[in-house]
């Protein structure tokens, strides 16, 4: 009857390695799931890719409109916008807390946030 021998990580015997998938400990500091820390980071990345090209868009999509931004100024309450559409001026007052927690709940919904 044949045996079949158990399959070894590569690195057996090697203290400084635990194990390639999960646990990776590095000059004596022990490192928990470091593969998920890389995984964070490559999907931070692509969000901030598609971040920029959303940028993109929408200033694209301003300039089709003729809207453009007069000036902008920032407060500790509030982001105040004066700005022109076509001869049309005009100005806007946004609370920064509301922008602050819709910011916070598109990026929780996308998991880029955990709170």
């Amino acid at each position: 009857m044949l045996q079949r021998q158990k399959a070894t990580l590569r690195g057996e015997g090697n203290p400084h390695i635990l194990s390639y998938r999960t646990h990776v400990r590095i000059r004596g500091a022990p490192m928990d799931r470091p593969t998920a820390l890389l995984r964070q980071l490559l999907i931070l990345e692509l969000i901030q890719a598609h971040v920029t090209r959303e940028l993109s868009r929408v200033k694209a999509q301003m300039r089709a409109d003729g809207l453009d931004i007069i000036e902008r100024q920032d407060g500790d309450m509030d982001i105040r916008v004066e700005f022109r559409v076509g001869d049309h001026y005009d100005e806007a007052v946004f609370m920064r807390a509301m922008l602050e927690a819709e910011a916070a709940n598109r990026a929780k919904r996308t998991g880029m946030i955990t709170r």
